[in-house]
């Protein structure tokens, strides 16, 4: 007996075809999701930028606390300088200052004690860097930390 009506079949193969197809792509992203590989921590770009003047040359985060070594760029001794950590991931709005200021190519290493300690894998803060030049004026400027908490 002969089919009657062809294109009845057609659209059932068509959509068999590509029913299996997108099920069996369903399977594989499911599979990468499962095993972490396409976990996005992996692929978290670590960054600290402050401005020009002020160089973020090493920085480390961890559950307790979070380390960054700057460098004065100004020229100039900056005193006070103080940056405040500004997050939505914990360890918020927590200031350090450098002892006694910050001189001319001086590299100090900063450290903020975090409590409670921070959770999860990846952290981001707004940094707010304030500092006084030798001329007296005040000044605010702002810098991002992204990082991978160890």
């Amino acid at each position: 007996m002969k089919n009657q009506n062809p294109k009845g079949q057609v659209s059932t193969e068509f959509l068999m075809t590509y029913g299996l197809a997108i099920v069996a792509l369903f399977i594989v992203v499911g599979a990468l999701a499962y095993f972490n590989v396409l976990s996005p921590s992996k692929y978290f770009p670590e960054e600290c930028t402050l401005f020009e003047k002020i160089e973020c040359t090493d920085f480390k985060v961890s559950k307790s606390s979070i380390a960054i070594t700057v460098r004065n760029r100004f020229g100039e001794l900056l005193n006070p300088f103080n940056i405040t950590i500004l997050s939505d991931y914990g360890c918020n709005n927590v200031l350090v200052n450098a002892a006694s200021g910050l001189a001319d190519s001086e590299t100090e290493k900063l450290t903020f004690s975090c409590s409670p300690a921070l959770t999860g894998d990846d952290y981001a803060a707004l940094l707010n860097i304030s500092y006084t030049g030798t001329a007296g004026s005040y000044h605010v400027a702002y810098g991002k930390l992204k990082s991978k908490i160890e």
